[in-house]
């Protein structure tokens, strides 16, 4: 049976001046080797949660449902800060750490107004946990 495509979208601050994209691609291709990896932008200025939260409020919707968006600006990165993982109703799936940038996100892609749904303010997210079990 065939598995269902993958599709995973990374918006960052990295800049791309050095290797840090690449080498997260990297680590998310051994953990789930069949995804597609979209780059929305690596060109949020740094720390800029404001400018990250709008630009994926406006952006998650234009992907199939049941894609992956991984956000990864926080200007307590390394710190003990916890990832949020929002599922909507259609099953895609906001990452980011919890510094307020997913707040922006009114529904669950439903045009109602009721917010997605919480599936985890504590977990610890790295490349290693996200493989073909974690994505549907």
């Amino acid at each position: 049976m065939d598995k269902p495509p993958v599709f995973l979208t990374l918006t960052t601050d990295f800049g791309l001046q050095d290797p840090y994209v690449g080498q997260l691609k990297g680590a998310l291709l051994k953990g789930c080797p069949n995804a597609t990896i979209v780059d929305l932008t690596h060109a949020i200025p740094a720390w800029d949660v404001a400018t990250a939260a709008i630009t994926i409020r406006t952006s998650y919707r234009f992907f199939p449902d049941g894609t992956m968006h991984l956000i990864v600006v926080d200007p307590g990165v390394g710190g003990g800060r916890r990832d949020v993982v929002l599922v909507t109703r259609g099953g895609t799936r906001l990452v980011g750490p919890d510094n307020g940038l997913l707040l922006p996100i009114p529904d669950g892609g439903t045009g109602q107004n009721a917010p997605p749904g919480v599936l985890s303010r504590s977990m610890t997210i790295s490349a290693k946990t996200i493989s073909a079990k974690t994505i549907p």
